[in-house]
């Protein structure tokens, strides 16, 4: 993986890594995926479901994160139902917003089969570009 990834970085100006369902997933018995972030010397943006529980996730996500010295960019809350039951999706964001002390990138919200180009515009609807941008491409 990480000699691709070099591969990658040197053909390309951008290059994105999604995760594998969090930081602390098994790669092998004894390498996770905040090993591989590590390695991959990338920063890391923590993409959270706005459900039930998202506060205590993120929360231990961003301390799993630091504590494997990841560098560590900021957070955003995805909308991952169209229409959810659950009211705390409603606050989750103010919430995550007053407890944590990282950016809060943005919310972004539930889309149904969006096309590239749309992706494009609701993110730069919802999301904070300008910070994103200068972070990342400032630091690699």
């Amino acid at each position: 993986m990480l000699s691709t990834y070099k591969k990658l970085r040197d053909r390309h100006d951008i290059v994105i890594v999604e995760g594998i369902g969090g930081l602390l997933v098994p790669i092998t018995k004894h390498y996770f995926v905040s090993d591989l972030v590590k390695d991959l010397d990338v920063p890391l943006i923590v993409v959270a479901a706005n459900r039930l529980g998202v506060l205590n996730h993120t929360l231990l996500t961003v301390k799993a994160a630091r504590m494997s010295g990841l560098d560590l960019t900021g957070v955003i809350l995805n909308d991952t139902d169209p229409l959810p039951e659950d009211v705390s999706t409603q606050s989750n964001y103010s919430e995550l917003k007053s407890v944590l002390d990282i950016p809060l990138l943005g919310h972004f919200p539930y889309v149904e089969r969006p096309g590239k180009d749309a992706l494009g515009r609701i993110a730069a609807g919802y999301l904070d570009l300008q910070y994103l941008s200068s972070s990342l491409f400032g630091k690699h």
